[in-house]
């Protein structure tokens, strides 16, 4: 279970990560990512790897943001879906990026592995 003072400083690091996050997605869209980013993709499947990671995070901060009850999928799982594949299908209209069905995939295993760790620490 989590506790108080825990909850509430997960709850900052979820209200920081926001922006880094579309600022991140920001610099992508305009073929400019910063170097320690371009860092952590610079092995093979790295870019899997990232999207598992941040998309992760991204559904991880909306559920300590968002109130949850107990539902199949908590509700920031659910708009971080939404989110990550609607940012994935903006990127057929980017030429420095590109769409792919993997990369959407990871980012879905990343928020669904996230919001089933949530649960588990949540539990009395």
């Amino acid at each position: 279970m989590i506790g108080k003072k825990k909850n509430i400083l997960l709850v900052a690091c979820a209200v920081l990560f926001l922006p880094l996050l579309g600022l991140i997605l920001y610099l992508a869209d305009l073929g400019q990512m910063p170097a320690p980013v371009t860092a952590l993709y610079a092995f093979p499947q790295g870019d899997k790897v990232g999207h598992f990671v941040l998309m992760g995070l991204l559904g991880l901060s909306l559920n300590l943001l968002l109130p949850s009850r107990r539902r199949a999928v908590l509700p920031g799982s659910l708009a971080a879906l939404c989110l990550v594949t609607l940012e994935e299908l903006s990127q057929i209209f980017f030429h420095s990026r590109s769409f792919s069905f993997a990369d959407l995939g990871f980012s879905i295993l990343g928020i669904l592995s996230a919001d089933l760790a949530l649960r588990r620490l949540r539990k009395p």
